[in-house]
């Protein structure tokens, strides 16, 4: 996004206060998420299809028409909400409420899903399966 601000109309949860935000790059798939009005109030983020390639869900009516309009599917980025924890491996990622900001618009809203199986405090760093040995 070239520019970095983006409002939220309704603020996010816990920062009800704070209306317009700016995205910077941190380390991809990493970001902060500042309050424009108070830089000392930021959040880190992340690409949630970086730790969970199979991340769908179905954004709901009243937000697409509240951030919209919409011209492609591009026009969305999703973000989540990251919990720094140490060890690093302790980290989580809140795929329950995702971020989603309209580029062409630049209005964004963090939404909390329903019925979906994801959690606010999913692993950062999801196990993967081992490999299974070679057979010989």
């Amino acid at each position: 996004m070239d520019d970095p601000v983006i409002t939220f109309r309704r603020g996010l949860p816990g920062f009800q206060t704070y209306r317009r935000w700016r995205l910077f790059e941190e380390a991809p798939p990493f970001y902060v998420l500042e309050a424009a009005e108070a830089p000392a109030v930021a959040l880190p983020v992340a690409n949630p299809y970086a730790f969970y390639p199979d991340y769908a869900f179905a954004l709901p009516d009243d937000v697409k028409d509240r951030l919209g309009p919409w011209e492609a599917p591009e026009d969305a980025v999703v973000l989540a909400v990251v919990t720094v924890r140490s060890p690093k491996e302790a980290s989580t990622i809140n795929l329950r409420a995702p971020i989603v900001v309209n580029v062409r618009t630049r209005l964004g809203e963090q939404v909390v899903l329903e019925d979906v199986p994801y959690s606010t405090r999913m692993p950062l760093f999801p196990k993967r399966p081992e490999p299974a040995e070679g057979r010989g």
